[in-house]
């Protein structure tokens, strides 16, 4: 053998083309560029929402890049409360004040009751309130404005 022949199987070894390479597969959601999984969305769709046999895959890719569009407003959103107030993590308050002061994300929630227990404070926080404001009221000479009952014991 010459040493070009040499250089020849030398370079289709090392290229190795006759073993078969695994392909590798990509999810939809990587190739759409999204962060949900539509497989996911898909099979919600099929199954829980639409009750349909069939769905394509463009439906799936639409429903999960919109929920994850309406997501990053109220992320973004929630992110500009939570420093305005000077803190460094998000809370439910934080996200919503955030869609309820916001335009678009107020149109979308239209209907949607929020259930979060910082919003409404503890029981102990109106009475204290209450008291503060009878204090103040008593200190003005003035009759105080809630009346509290003595708990009999």
């Amino acid at each position: 053998m010459g040493a070009a022949t040499k250089k020849v199987t030398e370079a289709q070894d090392k290229d190795n083309t006759d073993a078969i390479t695994p392909i590798k597969t990509v999810g939809v959601s990587k190739r759409a560029g999204l962060c949900l999984p539509v497989a996911n969305v898909k099979r919600r769709l099929r199954n829980e929402i639409n009750g349909a046999k069939r769905c394509s895959v463009g439906a799936a890719i639409w429903t999960a890049s919109t929920v994850e569009s309406v997501m990053r407003m109220v992320v973004e959103e929630s992110a500009l409360k939570c420093k305005r107030c000077g803190k460094n993590e998000i809370s439910t308050t934080h996200i919503i004040e955030a869609v309820r002061n916001h335009k678009d994300l107020g149109a979308i929630f239209a209907g949607f009751s929020f259930s979060s227990s910082k919003l409404l404070g503890r029981p102990g926080d109106v009475v204290l309130s209450r008291r503060a404001v009878n204090k103040k009221l008593i200190k003005k000479g003035k009759d105080p404005k809630y009346k509290f009952k003595a708990l009999a014991t």
